[in-house]
Order: C-alpha cells, then sequence, then structure tokens
C-alpha cells in the first residue's frame, strides 16, 4: 500500500512538474502553421451563402457553403521566420479554383508554404505546414474532404474524413 501511495505521489510531481515546463504559447508574432497533407482541395469563405428555396409551399432560408470560384491560388515557399505571406519569394506554383472552389497543386514535397488566394475583395493567404509529400491517390480520395478558408482569422484548413 505504501510503494502504491509512492508511486502515486511520485507520479503526480512529475506531472505538476512537466505542466511547469510547458512553453507558452507564442504571441501574435507569427504565423499559425495550418497542418495539411495534400496541397488540393476547395477554397471556400468562412460566411456562409444564404440560399431562399420553397419546400411544400414554404420558403425557407438554408445556408450553403461559399466556395470562390475562378480564384488565382498561388503557392509560395516558406520559412520557419516568417512573419507574413510571401516577401520576395517568387511564386513554386500557381493556377485557378474551379466553379466549385476546387484546386491542386502537384509535385510537392512535405515543408512550410504560403497559400495565397485572390479573387475580387478576396485576398487572403494561408500558412501551410505540408506534412506528406504528393499523392495523386491521396490527393483525390473521395473519403477526404480539405477546406481552404482563407478570410478565417487566422486562416485556416480543415479536413474532413467520411
Amino acid at each position: 500500500m505504501k510503494l502504491i501511495i509512492t508511486l502515486s505521489v511520485v507520479a503526480i510531481a512529475i506531472w505538476v512538474h512537466s505542466l511547469q515546463n510547458v512553453s507558452q504559447p507564442q504571441s501574435n508574432e507569427g504565423p499559425k502553421w495550418q497542418r495539411v497533407d495534400q496541397l488540393c482541395g476547395e477554397v471556400e469563405l468562412a460566411a456562409p451563402t444564404n440560399k431562399s428555396i420553397v419546400v411544400n409551399g414554404k420558403t425557407e432560408i438554408r445556408l450553403y457553403t461559399t466556395r470562390v470560384k475562378n480564384a488565382e491560388v498561388i503557392l509560395y515557399p516558406g520559412t520557419a521566420t516568417d512573419k507574413t505571406c510571401c516577401g520576395s519569394s517568387a511564386p513554386v506554383a500557381r493556377t485557378r479554383s474551379n466553379n466549385f472552389g476546387s484546386f491542386e497543386f502537384s509535385g510537392f514535397h512535405r515543408g512550410l508554404y504560403w497559400l495565397k488566394v485572390k479573387n475580387g475583395k478576396v485576398n487572403g493567404a494561408i500558412p501551410l505546414q505540408l506534412t506528406d509529400d504528393f499523392s495523386a491517390k491521396s490527393c483525390h480520395a473521395p473519403s477526404t474532404q480539405r477546406d481552404f478558408v482563407v478570410d478565417a482569422q487566422p486562416p485556416t484548413v480543415e479536413t474532413r474524413i467520411h
């Protein structure tokens, strides 16, 4: 019984010590790198689109995801010391999102990147930490959806597994 109590006290002491040594989150000095496994998915806005529909003679307002269609999507290299997007770096790739907001960059290896999206009033950049090398199979898997929310504060990437 004394051994159990002693082990419990030691475990609690180690746990408390580990909590004291946890580094504090950084202030707003740099970007929050969003982890993503592939550079493909849909570009969208944080605010939904309201659509009015008629169901059984009654009008309903429904909310739908606002996809950013025909946006210029530009990929820049990133570094751990970046405070903002792109600096004097040249883009490594560019494309346009389709009518559903979909885009894809193939052939890139894991590392830090900036995904810049421009379309009309939309002009934002998402700091990305690419965790896997490009895989067409992973990128096109119907069970995985990657949403790049360009106007969120901070911009985010949401990956959903269906």
